[in-house]
């Protein structure tokens, strides 16, 4: 993994994104993603790489003339990884990243996010991308996230082919479209509790996980995820 290839392959795959996310109604722009921070990205071990749905952007419609047009993974992830890490949906991503690097799998015997930097900061390490780069509602309709990945699966697969993670994480429906699209049988998902994952090559596993922002007991969430990324596979 080489930091000026990542750079030089971010400002590829964000012309891309402005090219092909295109909203119908002329009124948003895309909400760019990727590479939180190149230089951590590439020093982590192992490279941990996010797949959720679509960002919201406080509008009360789609296509919303008030929204898009910045970047997740740098305006709010890398600039305000504090101030985000908070957020409901990142604070789960930030214990399971935090398990999986310091080897403390349990939960309970972590540090509450609010008194550990480290856990913070780790969110500056990853990988994330959405499947509908447009901005989305606070309810994002499954059909919508299907459909968006039909339609730009070319640019999903290029990011995830790029950034060459380690650990895929994906909620779904996005976790079982990557998966057919790997060639993979749904048989082949080996459980966890709450979470599954499926070994895609010695180098890469595929998670899949319940929505970071979903009302599980955040113990489980997190303990079951981690299992799933760590846990040692029969062949």
């Amino acid at each position: 993994m080489n930091l000026n290839f990542i750079m030089e392959e971010e400002k590829r795959l964000k012309e891309a994104v402005a090219q092909e996310y295109q909203d119908t109604s002329g009124g948003s722009e895309p909400i760019y993603d990727g590479v939180v921070n190149p230089e951590l990205y590439v020093a982590s071990a192992p490279r941990i790489l996010w797949v959720l749905k679509e960002p919201y952007d406080n509008g009360e419609s789609y296509g919303d003339s008030r929204d898009g047009g910045w970047s997740l993974t740098d305006d709010c992830m890398n600039k305000k990884t504090d101030e985000t890490s908070r957020g409901r949906a990142f604070q789960p991503i930030c214990y399971v990243n935090y398990g999986i690097w310091s080897g403390v799998h349990d939960w309970d015997e972590m540090p509450w996010l609010r008194n550990s930097d480290e856990i913070r900061s780790g969110l500056k390490k990853i990988a994330f991308i959405n499947i509908s780069k447009l901005p989305g509602l606070k309810y994002t309709p499954w059909n919508r996230i299907v459909e968006a990945y039909q339609r730009h699966r070319g640019i999903i697969l290029d990011q995830i082919k790029t950034y060459a993670p380690n650990i895929i994480f994906a909620c779904d429906p996005q976790a079982n479209l990557i998966r057919e699209d790997w060639g993979i049988p749904f048989t082949q998902w080996t459980w966890f509790g709450s979470a599954a994952c499926v070994q895609i090559s010695t180098e890469q596993r595929l998670v899949w996980v319940s929505h970071p922002s979903s009302r599980k007991k955040r113990a489980d969430y997190v303990n079951d995820a981690i299992n799933a990324a760590t846990a040692q596979l029969e062949k």
